[in-house]
């Protein structure tokens, strides 16, 4: 189950949605693997982490970049979404060199991601 993944940290500002989030996880049994917080980025302890899921406008995912890119175990992957197909030039050029797009896709005027980072 949750592709190989043993513990998932999910993190929103809203509180509606980490409500709704926390009772799909308990629905689905999950909550001794999906911890679900109210805050933001920056309450994450520090560690690298394996995969990142995103779902921002493009100028809150820009400002994350940096902080992401940090984060970001050697061979991680980002999945990233909401943004318009016209938005994905300008954000393709802030990642970095050793950033790859395997996927990218775009339905009902919205676009999707998936960066692998490479081992530098």
């Amino acid at each position: 189950g949750l592709l190989g993944v043993d513990h998932l940290l999910a993190v929103d500002i809203d509180e509606n949605a980490c409500r709704e989030a926390s009772a799909n996880v308990n629905l689905n049994g999950l909550a001794h693997r999906i911890e679900i917080v109210k805050g933001t980025h920056d309450q994450i302890p520090w560690q690298r982490i394996d995969l990142i899921i995103a779902n921002l406008r493009p100028p809150t995912l820009a400002g994350l970049l940096p902080w992401m890119a940090d984060r970001t175990s050697e061979n991680g992957f980002w999945v990233l979404s909401g943004f318009r197909p016209t938005e994905v030039a300008s954000l393709l050029h802030r990642f970095e060199s050793n950033h790859e797009i395997i996927w990218q896709e775009q339905e009902r005027g919205w676009a999707g991601l998936v960066i692998h980072r490479r081992r530098s």
